[in-house]
């Protein structure tokens, strides 16, 4: 691209990374984007553009949080992971939502910093920014003055039985974040359980999917897909 073009890219991808901040359908393609900010390319715009013609049908999303008797008690943590997901460095792409009463708190797509080995390792990686994030999530809740359990779900068994057992195996590699992971549940300061991989809300952000699985796994984020303009947006002037 020349340097006009690669102007245009940056500021519409710095646009698409606000919109991302509350529309986790966005996160992963933002993500991707993000990557060519130093060098765009033809393919980068293209990819840009396939992201406009995405917002134009969907140009809106709304973030529902249902009535409760009380506060919920429980912050849930979902994570997955793209292993290899990178075409160019082969890194894997983490994909975690948070949410409280069941509707969405925070969402996120990152390329992890390392080369995984395996699907295992790359789910592991997940787990352990998910169960961080988690944690960090529920202190600020405690500051505020809400006392919240923390679960973590996930996919992956392998993941699962590496962050639950005791001893590092032949993972040596990851020692560090394995026996951190493994005093954080087993002191039951959080806890792992099971998801199906078709209710996994967090596979949204780590890999392309079909239009009918994102507005599946918005619908389980509590987001609704809505149109038109909002009675209190501001009136753009040219």
């Amino acid at each position: 691209l020349d340097a006009t073009d690669a102007t245009y890219f940056r500021s519409l991808t710095m646009r698409a990374a606000y919109l991302s901040t509350d529309r986790y359908d966005l996160v992963y393609t933002v993500n991707q984007l993000a990557r060519d900010m130093a060098k765009p390319t033809v393919s980068s715009l293209a990819a840009l553009k396939r992201l406009g013609r995405y917002l134009l049908r969907c140009p809106r999303v709304s973030i529902n949080f249902p009535w409760c008797s009380s506060l919920p008690s429980q912050l849930v943590v979902d994570t997955d992971a793209d292993f290899g997901g990178c075409k160019k460095t082969r890194r894997s792409t983490s994909g975690l939502v948070c949410s409280w009463g069941g509707a969405l708190i925070r969402g996120s797509s990152k390329t992890q910093s390392v080369v995984a080995l395996s699907t295992s390792e790359s789910e592991f990686y997940s787990t352990v920014a998910a169960t961080a994030t988690g944690l960090g999530l529920k202190q600020l809740a405690l500051d505020l003055g809400f006392v919240l359990s923390l679960v973590v779900r996930s996919d992956a068994t392998a993941s699962m039985v590496m962050s639950m057992r005791s001893g590092l195996g032949k993972a040596k590699h990851i020692s560090v974040s394995f026996c951190w992971i493994q005093s954080i549940f087993q002191s039951k300061v959080a806890d792992l359980i099971k998801v199906g991989t078709d209710e996994n809300r967090s596979d949204l952000g780590t890999k392309p999917l079909t239009a009918q699985r994102i507005e599946y796994l918005m619908k389980l984020c509590s987001c609704v897909f809505l149109t038109g303009r909002h009675p209190l947006a501001l009136s753009v002037t040219t």
